[in-house]
């Protein structure tokens, strides 16, 4: 078989990943693992997320059925959080889709868009504003942000 084949992980209680075929109009082999997948999933739609885009499959090219919609452009999950899930999925014997949606909020798991609201910025607590960063002498990180705070409280990226 010549054609991308998408492997994704759905909430199921099957210990597998299931293949299906990029959504039409989609260029499967510039999809990275971790965006969320819209799929048709017995008689119903799932959510899933995609673990990796293959060339080869063991199912029947008459039983592939499309994924529905690419819901993210970019990755969920950090590729470190992917792998760590990953590996908790296979050490303590769980499904690989129930694991990987577990790491996700809830209403991300449903397919809503996530959306942070108000804006974003870093401060630092009554507790961090009373240390000297002079005081972290072997702590030369934690010093310089801790500085950076003391200096202008909403700047830090």
């Amino acid at each position: 078989m010549n054609q991308s084949i998408l492997r994704i992980a759905v909430p199921s209680p099957l210990h597998r990943s299931f293949d299906y075929l990029p959504p039409a109009e989609c260029d499967a082999p510039l999809l990275q693992p971790g965006v969320r997948v819209r799929i048709p999933f017995g008689h119903a739609t799932r959510i899933g997320l995609l673990l990796e885009v293959s060339d080869s499959t063991s199912v029947s090219p008459k039983r592939l059925r499309p994924a529905l919609q690419i819901l993210d452009t970019s990755p969920l999950l950090a590729d470190d959080i992917r792998h760590m899930v990953l590996w908790a999925s296979d050490y303590y014997h769980h499904p690989i889709g129930d694991a990987m949606t577990a790491a996700l909020p809830a209403l991300l798991r449903r397919g809503k868009q996530g959306t942070v609201q108000g804006d974003q910025a870093w401060r630092l607590t009554d507790t961090g504003a009373r240390i000297d960063p002079l005081s972290l002498q072997h702590a030369p990180r934690q010093a310089s942000v801790l500085e950076r705070l003391h200096k202008s409280p909403h700047e830090l990226p």
